[in-house]
């Protein structure tokens, strides 16, 4: 009886360890700006879509479990120069708005590899809204990833962007720009701790 007595606590020490290996705990991240990746797609004339991208300039998960990512707008890439000047200058208008920031708070622990909601704010042009996004999470390397399970629809009007929008479809000459934008992302962060280490500070 004490022998099977031990035998059972193994076994459910075994299980909780599992359990535990299964559980990201989120702290002290900092987001790589280069693996990093963000894409939106845009549509014109009903039914040509085009991928965008652009870049993180910083990111982190605090202690506090924030999480803060900042966009460089003037880092929009559509794969044709000029176009690039003029979304900077008549879309987003980065001389008044050169960044986008995100902002969420992370649950404590997450659950890696499984599909999970994350809802966090957008403040984009001088506005802000809220969303909710279906993620999947994975770790490796002392790595965390993060990546858009499903696309975020993002709407032009919601920041005010539709004159913007309007503005470049005179300048393209086009029939229609649709202001509803797909957004797809990546995010990958190193843990500080690790970093540290590898710099010998």
């Amino acid at each position: 009886m004490k022998k099977l007595l031990i035998i059972s606590l193994l076994f459910l020490t075994a299980c909780q360890q599992a359990k535990i290996q299964d559980k990201a705990p989120i702290a002290n991240w900092l987001l790589d700006t280069e693996t990093s990746e963000l894409s939106f797609v845009s549509t014109k004339n009903k039914s040509i879509s085009e991928v965008n991208r652009l870049t993180f300039t910083n990111g982190q998960i605090n202690t506090d479990f924030e999480v803060q990512l900042q966009l460089d707008l003037n880092s929009v890439e559509t794969e044709i120069p000029l176009r690039n000047e003029r979304v900077k200058e008549y879309l987003f208008e980065t001389n008044i708005y050169p960044f986008a920031e995100v902002t969420a708070i992370s649950p404590k622990q997450i659950t890696l590899n499984e599909v999970i909601n994350i809802s966090f704010k957008l403040s984009l042009h001088g506005h802000q809204k809220s969303y909710t996004t279906p993620v999947m999470v994975q770790a490796a390397d002392q790595k965390l990833i993060i990546t858009s399970y499903q696309p975020v629809v993002i709407n032009a009007k919601d920041f005010q962007l539709d004159n913007g929008v309007n503005q470049l479809l005179k300048l393209a000459g086009l029939q229609a720009i649709s202001y509803e934008v797909p957004v797809d992302f990546k995010l990958v962060f190193h843990k500080i701790d690790h970093l540290k280490n590898n710099t010998g500070s």
